[in-house]
């Protein structure tokens, strides 16, 4: 639970449960939500307008009462809740005297949606625990098109499993490693200027996320596919010179990456890149099993990193006759 001390989100205000402990993010404004709701116009005087009519309509039959109350919830989120837009609102009997109204908003600045529910005994409640910790990791600039890394830090000690050290091309490649590995965490969204995470909060003490870019140089380029009786022939242009020793032909993948590990080591790091039919990356130092299971539609590139100072190269595969 954040307190004053150490409030990380712009999203926050001064929680209902005690003296000096805060809310943030989403749960900040599920508390918003809950105040307005329960609070009877008129019954502020400081803000006499500020509230609901929700308490009008309480004791009318149901079939006028719930269509006035999804009204009023409308209209008061509309009025003292600028930061969210109600999509929807459902409602369904706990029991015959306490419907209850599920409750599902957008962020008007963020592409982020949550749902709620609304009880009219017990206030609103959500399905996402209320103490979650919100970290935010900011895109930094790259006019280089560096690869992206990003680091996730939770009680001193990186979150498992670690993120691929040559990075990611893109940040959607990024983000999409990020939901696959550490989805267990909590809910990740990735919006126009940052990834959000929402993680429980259970045995946090501390955490960071943050996104960098790696100053290396990437080139990559694609195996073509190998008929019957054809070989690879590699072209590695380096600083407008062929790299060398020339590589011999090879006719597999694997071979061409060791090749190319033991004696082009000196150029940058070799890797065999591996992308599924379903868009997935797959990385490996070494042409292993871990690749025999991608499918028959995968796109293999052999890829180098280099970090030498005003490194410039390119690659060529190309398939040719035995």
């Amino acid at each position: 639970m954040a307190t004053l001390d150490n409030i990380t989100s712009p999203v926050w205000g001064i929680s209902t449960k005690g003296y000096g402990v805060v809310v943030e993010g989403l749960p900040a404004i599920r508390q918003c939500i809950d105040l307005i709701l329960r609070t009877t116009k008129r019954s502020d005087p400081l803000r006499p307008e500020f509230g609901s009519d929700i308490y009008l309509h309480i004791a009318s039959p149901l079939n006028i009462g719930i269509p006035n109350i999804k009204k009023a919830i409308i209209e008061a989120l509309e009025i003292w809740e600028p930061r969210i837009k109600v999509t929807y609102v459902d409602h369904y009997l706990k029991d015959v005297h306490n419907p209850v109204f599920p409750i599902t908003y957008k962020l008007v600045d963020e592409d982020l949606e949550d749902s709620i529910i609304f009880d009219l005994l017990d206030g609103v409640k959500s399905d996402a625990q209320d103490d979650e910790i919100i970290l935010q990791a900011p895109y930094p600039l790259n006019p280089d098109a560096f690869p992206y890394f990003i680091t996730f830090v939770k009680n001193g000690a990186d979150v498992p499993p670690m993120p691929w050290p040559i990075g990611y091309a893109t940040l959607e490649d990024l983000f999409s490693w990020v939901t696959t590995n550490w989805g267990y965490t909590g809910r990740w969204f990735q919006l126009a200027d940052k990834f959000v995470l929402y993680m429980r909060a259970e045995g946090v003490e501390s955490a960071s996320l943050a996104i960098s870019v790696l100053p290396v140089v990437r080139i990559s380029c694609e195996f073509p596919p190998l008929p019957i009786d054809f070989h690879f022939s590699i072209s590695f242009i380096v600083n407008g010179a062929d790299a060398l020793p020339p590589m011999p032909a090879f006719a597999g993948m694997g071979q061409v990456l060791d090749w190319a590990r033991t004696n082009w080591s000196e150029y940058g790091d070799w890797y065999v890149e591996s992308r599924t039919a379903s868009g997935e990356l797959i990385f490996s130092e070494s042409f292993t099993n871990e690749f025999e299971d991608v499918g028959p539609m995968a796109v293999y590139s052999l890829v180098c990193i280099s970090r030498l100072q005003g490194f410039e190269g390119s690659l060529e595969i190309i398939a040719e006759a035995d």
